[in-house]
């Protein structure tokens, strides 16, 4: 199925026009029924791993295809990739979560953590850091963790946060705009078990930083 939905996001990639997608809405509504049962799947071996997610629903988990194009200068009306966030404030984005996309060439970014932070949680989360930076070291630290992420891959200021000295020992945390860690992986020649199988692994992997994030 996955294949299969790829190659039909390729060709909408080259046709990114409402009148094409409409001439080839069956085709979609068919694929994205397949795609929501194999969602359904990965949400319930993430129940099984983690217990904040046991209201989630598919739904809760995937984007709609169109794009928001309000705010771009692309204004193309349909995205083309698959992706999927697995998270207990759902897709707000305002907890953090585990996430994976695959574009239509076939690769997968996957990984997860806090993508978006009010100002005064960002705040907090930045004195945490000034405060006893360790649990968070304490997760890049684990060799898992390192050879499957290495580190954090979010948005950083340029220099040092507001309020906070550029001396700081933890400055290389308290850049982070965001503590997302992402990795990539080639799944164009995969079955949806074996891609089904990485996502989990890497959320595995990822879990205690998902985790520490809740708490902060």
């Amino acid at each position: 199925m996955i294949q299969n939905y790829l190659s039909f996001l390729s060709k909408l990639k080259a046709n990114n026009n409402r009148e094409w997608f409409t001439v080839h809405k069956k085709e979609y509504d068919s694929l994205h029924g397949e795609y929501l049962v194999w969602i359904e799947n990965i949400l319930q071996k993430m129940k099984d791993l983690d217990d904040a997610l046991q209201f989630l629903s598919v739904k809760d988990c995937v984007f709609r295809i169109n794009r928001d194009v309000r705010f771009t200068n692309d204004k193309s009306p349909y995205k083309s990739n698959l992706s999927g966030i697995f998270s207990n404030s759902g897709k707000s984005g305002y907890n953090s979560g585990y996430y994976f996309e695959i574009d239509s060439s076939g690769e997968m970014m996957v990984g997860g953590g806090q993508y978006y932070f009010h100002p005064k949680d960002l705040w907090r989360v930045r004195q945490l850091l000034v405060e006893d930076a360790s649990p968070l070291r304490k997760v890049f630290d684990n060799p898992e963790f390192q050879k499957t992420f290495g580190g954090l891959t979010g948005e950083q200021v340029k220099t040092s946060p507001r309020g906070f000295s550029l001396d700081d020992p933890n400055m290389d945390l308290l850049k982070f705009k965001n503590y997302v860690t992402l990795t990539k992986v080639e799944v164009a020649d995969l079955s949806d078990d074996q891609i089904t199988n990485i996502i989990v692994s890497k959320f595995k992997v990822i879990k205690p930083l998902i985790e520490l994030l809740r708490r902060w």
